[in-house]
């Protein structure tokens, strides 16, 4: 950014005010020379994506397409820097889902952050890592792990005979956080070798893959998360596959850890931080094993060795809808749904100060509700609201136009005088 935005901030619809209230510089990008001309008449750099010429698939599954694929988001992220100052961005914000995701995730510069909140084209979110590398002590630290909190470690990848020095530091730094440890290691001798070191009641246990196999014949370990069908024509295959994942890979292995890591305040055993291994593909397992709205997923190897990004990929509703992370050395990815109440009451206080000026809304009456949201399924909802980009209906209000809690309970009365006469 520039000496009036020292940070800047990626949206893939029209950016708000509250990045501009803060100083940032805000480049926007859009699925058509439409939607990028409006991004830009509300002060803000923008790019088509149809303009920068790439294209938008998910990452492919076969590694030996991955190098194409990156060079191929090239016009974008020389589009994006020409409205950005010549940088990539800090955050990125974003629900477009599957087939942009990953594009965005690219345009994130060094400490980077992507924000989601839906997955309007596909809900199978897949990335192609980032270079760096950091020591699992200072991912706990980043991911503030606090005493008496579960860590899952992963252990195996990349092992020299029984031993895995990464996972081994993890396993340590969690014990001297005051963390309980469960580890999940590839093989019966890993799992062994690591129940023997000593790691007393830190330890709560191990748990290997070969074993889980051995008690649960139907198993699976994929190398990345399968193909989902497309959720809007394909419906019940959808559901399909996304019920086997669950009971062939998830359930197995989340009962196995949770036996180990089950205790009173946590029944379940769910993990509150997994550490992931970069040499794999199980982000899609390690995010459904996580804790809801606090669990963190912790990378530590390099997810781009050599230069070479590898590939990742998680099913979106258990990030976005379950507001967990995915904490990496050189970027982040942050499920959210947008606000709590908190922050909901913070916002509107910003707004009522006037430092971050809001859209109008277009407001319909109840009758109004199917035209609207077949308007909105049509991408078309400009055109039936008189230009308005947001709608809501009215199913309570007494009358429109109000801006606080008393004039709305002024109304109310005034409403209920009016029918008591």
């Amino acid at each position: 950014g520039g000496p009036a935005a020292p940070r800047a901030r990626r949206r893939t619809r029209g950016p708000g005010g509250g990045a501009r209230a803060r100083r940032m510089r805000v480049p926007g990008g859009g699925s058509s020379g439409r939607r990028a001309a409006a991004t830009r008449a509300r002060g803000a750099g923008a790019g088509a994506r149809s303009v920068a010429g790439a294209a938008f698939p998910r990452t492919p599954a076969d590694p030996a397409r991955w190098a194409a694929w990156e060079s191929a988001g090239q016009p974008y992220l020389d589009a994006l820097r020409a409205a950005n100052g010549g940088n990539l961005v800090d955050y990125a914000v974003s629900h477009a889902g599957e087939t942009t995701f990953p594009r965005t995730f690219q345009s994130l510069a060094d400490g980077g952050a992507l924000t989601f909140f839906g997955a309007s084209s596909g809900y199978h979110m897949t990335f192609l890592g980032k270079p760096g590398a950091a020591e699992p002590a200072d991912m706990l630290r980043r991911a503030r792990l606090r005493p008496g909190e579960a860590v899952l470690v992963f252990y195996g990848a990349g092992a020299v005979g029984l031993r895995d020095d990464m996972a081994l530091s993890a396993i340590e730094a969690a014990r001297e956080s005051g963390a309980r440890v469960c580890v999940v290691t590839d093989r019966d001798s890993e799992r062994d070798f690591v129940l023997s070191l000593g790691y007393g009641e830190a330890l709560a246990g191990a748990v290997s893959l070969a074993e889980i196999t051995r008690r649960v014949p139907h198993f699976d370990w994929p190398d990345t998360m399968p193909d989902l069908p497309d959720p809007q024509r394909e419906t019940a295959a959808f559901k399909e596959a996304v019920r086997l994942f669950t009971e062939d890979t998830f359930k197995p292995l989340g009962q196995a850890v949770g036996r180990i890591l089950r205790s009173a305040d946590n029944p379940r055993g769910m993990p509150d931080v997994v550490v992931e291994r970069a040499r794999r593909d199980t982000l899609a397992v390690s995010t459904m094993l996580v804790k809801p709205h606090t669990g963190r997923v912790v990378y530590c190897g390099d997810m781009a060795p050599n230069g070479s990004g590898r590939r990742y990929s998680f099913y979106a509703p258990q990030v976005w809808m379950r507001q967990r992370r995915i904490l990496m050395p050189s970027a982040s990815i942050v499920g959210t749904h947008l606000s709590n109440a908190a922050e909901i009451a913070g916002l509107n206080r910003v707004i009522a100060s006037g430092a971050v000026r809001v859209p109008t809304t277009y407001l319909g009456d109840w009758d109004e509700l199917p035209t609207l949201h077949q308007a909105m399924w049509e991408n078309r909802l400009p055109e039936a609201t008189g230009g308005a980009a947001k709608a809501v209906v009215n199913h309570a209000l007494p009358e429109a136009g109000l801006t606080s809690r008393d004039e709305l309970l002024i109304a109310w009365a005034g409403s209920a005088t009016g029918k008591g006469q």
